[in-house]
């Protein structure tokens, strides 16, 4: 999931460590984001 999020063109604006618990072990939350006028750029190619 990160890495088609990355091709469309999102980048990591958070990331929360330890967010989440799944059968006794951690894992980090990550934020992915892109702004309006990138995400109508890419519409527009």
């Amino acid at each position: 999931m990160m890495k088609v999020a990355e091709m469309i063109g999102m980048q990591e604006e958070a990331r929360i460590r330890n967010a989440r618990t799944i059968d006794g072990e951690y894992f980090d939350a990550i934020k992915m984001g892109i702004l309006r006028e990138e995400w109508e750029g890419l519409k527009s190619k």
